[in-house]
């Protein structure tokens, strides 16, 4: 699954990439639409295979809440860290400001890349509250969920409602995933992905895109279509690229996007981006900053993944919060049981 994680990552930060160069992708059209059709389904395909990693784990509830309080630690160290390098850099992925109260907000409902750890962190909390449920009735829950949009308008309600239920798939529906998946690979390709192509220009055209039983279907069909890609052609040398920017693809979320507003501050106004804005391709720029910004978010890792600290929260945190936080659930349990009893 690395693979696939590794396309989902590259796509995510071409989006990223994109914006903040002023939207050069957007003047070559033929590549914009390669792009941005598959585009779209990057954050599902992210989330269903951060589910299928975590699997095992479903049925543990302590386990569940240990990991949800892995991300959480995550998001509040990054928020810290990026708070601190906005001192060097005019945007930041969280703003602190003399503002107390927008302040609090920004790191409350993040907007930024960091949303991922923060909405992985609650995901896995509510697999934790509902984990001794029917998994069909967990799915349905997750599903239910993804209506919320309509009644709460944060980015941050969006983004974890509208992809809770692809991490639901990875999580509970392994073996079924994986029985799916081993069909020949070029009808397995055939069918998913003209399935979700079709479906998404007749989504896109009706305004149902976003529907949560519609982009349900559609981020599964394009899993499936990149799975039986990799498996159909396995191309050694792409392969093992995208195997590796998968396996660091979360110190690249957590990076891509100061490197990206570096690259802009850089070499946004000056002579080479004139250069390079008159004579080379129109998706060139953003492509190229693009492999520049995941190039120095791999090396960044490299440099500091000595510090474990840094991408994983320390084993004594984990084990007393979570502890903390089964014994606020057993509490709560046993007094609602008492409170139903005769």
């Amino acid at each position: 699954m690395a693979s696939v994680r590794g396309v989902a990552i590259f796509l995510v930060v071409i989006h990223h990439a994109n914006v903040d160069i002023s939207g050069w992708l957007l003047r070559d059209m033929p590549f914009a639409w390669g792009i941005g059709i598959f585009q779209y389904a990057a954050v599902p395909i992210f989330l269903l295979c951060a589910g299928l990693s975590m699997s095992k784990i479903a049925g543990s509830r302590i386990q569940l809440l240990k990991a949800a309080t892995n991300y959480a630690y995550i998001y509040v160290l990054w928020s810290l860290i990026s708070i601190l390098l906005s001192a060097f850099i005019a945007k930041s992925n969280v703003s602190f400001s003399a503002d107390i109260l927008a302040s609090i907000r920004s790191i409350a409902f993040p907007r930024s890349p960091l949303w991922f750890p923060y909405g992985l962190a609650v995901m896995l909390f509510c697999a934790a509250l509902f984990t001794r449920c029917d998994r069909r009735l967990q799915f349905g829950i997750a599903l239910a969920i993804g209506f919320l949009p309509m009644v709460l308008h944060r980015d941050i309600v969006t983004n974890i409602a509208c992809n809770i239920t692809f991490f639901y798939i990875g999580l509970l529906f392994r073996e079924k995933i994986i029985r799916v998946l081993s069909f020949n690979p070029w009808v397995l390709l055939s069918v998913c992905l003209s399935g979700y192509v079709g479906l998404l220009l007749v989504a896109a055209w009706s305004g149902v895109a976003y529907f949560p039983p519609v982009y349900t279907l559609l981020g599964t069909m394009a899993f499936g279509a990149l799975v039986a890609f990799w498996r159909a052609l396995p191309v050694p040398g792409l392969y093992r690229v995208s195997a590796k920017l998968g396996r660091t693809a979360l110190p690249i979320l957590l990076t891509h996007d100061f490197w990206i507003h570096v690259i802009e501050k850089t070499f946004g106004h000056g002579p080479i981006f004139n250069m390079l804005s008159e004579q080379a391709p129109r998706w060139f720029l953003p492509l190229a900053a693009t492999v520049l910004a995941m190039t120095m978010s791999i090396l960044t890792y490299e440099a500091l993944k000595r510090f474990r600290w840094l991408f994983m929260a320390p084993r004594s945190l984990l084990l007393h919060v979570s502890n903390w936080l089964m014994r606020i659930y057993m509490a709560t349990r046993g007094l609602t049981v008492r409170k139903a009893a005769p």
